[in-house]
């Protein structure tokens, strides 16, 4: 006969280093080579700017494979995300395939297409058809073979990005305006990381000045 085993909890308030809970509810059902775990919690903060309210989290674990369901909201800059991938856990790491997926930033949805491939390992990073969209603005990540070793290069192509979307994840101030197409080249992912930028700007805005159409080319 099968075994089968329930785990259910409640947990008013946890935290975890930096991190912290609330309201959290776990429902874990299982048998001997499948197991199913939801959960959702009331609030997860990852530190004082970005929390979470009203996290779900669905999870399907069958042998070697995960298929992974988050939904959650934000009170700031993430409003709603809605993320489904598949995840296969190899020796070493992970390949990740994407499932059609919203990420709602500042009031805009942006699409992460179905079958995107990522996979990362101790010594190896590989990006397949991962495409991310908002109407006109695209992004899509890929990869070439490194000419510094065994792995691969990272590219993300743009199109017709907005930076206004962009940057503030990155820093407030300044603030850049502008409308961007080209590539980010991220060299040696794994090791000594090099960014190159290789692209092109029209309605360029630095702060209050308006300076039209810019070229960006760079290395990090």
């Amino acid at each position: 006969k099968e075994k089968i085993f329930n785990l259910k909890a409640n947990i008013p308030q946890a935290r975890y280093g930096k991190y912290s809970f609330e309201d959290f509810v776990l429902d874990d059902q299982g048998s001997s080579d499948t197991m199913r775990i939801k959960a959702k919690a009331g609030l997860i903060a990852l530190n004082d700017s970005l929390k979470f309210p009203t996290t779900e989290i669905d999870l399907l674990v069958s042998k070697d494979v995960s298929d992974v369901n988050i939904r959650t909201a934000a009170n700031q800059t993430i409003n709603a995300a809605s993320l489904s991938a598949s995840v296969k856990h190899l020796k070493d790491g992970v390949t990740i395939l994407f499932k059609p997926s919203t990420v709602v930033l500042n009031e805009k949805t942006w699409t992460i297409e179905n079958n995107g491939e990522l996979t990362i390992t101790k010594s190896f990073v590989d990006a397949s058809e991962i495409r991310i969209s908002n109407g006109e603005q695209q992004i899509r990540i890929s990869s070439i073979p490194s000419e510094l070793g065994n792995s691969h290069d990272i590219i993300a192509t743009l199109h017709r990005v907005n930076l206004n979307d962009i940057l503030p994840f990155l820093f407030s101030t300044p603030r850049i305006q502008g409308i961007t197409s080209g590539e980010v080249t991220v060299e040696d992912p794994l090791g000594k990381i090099k960014v190159y930028l290789n692209a092109q700007t029209e309605q360029t805005r630095f702060e209050e000045d308006s300076i039209g159409i810019t070229s960006l080319n760079g290395y990090w």
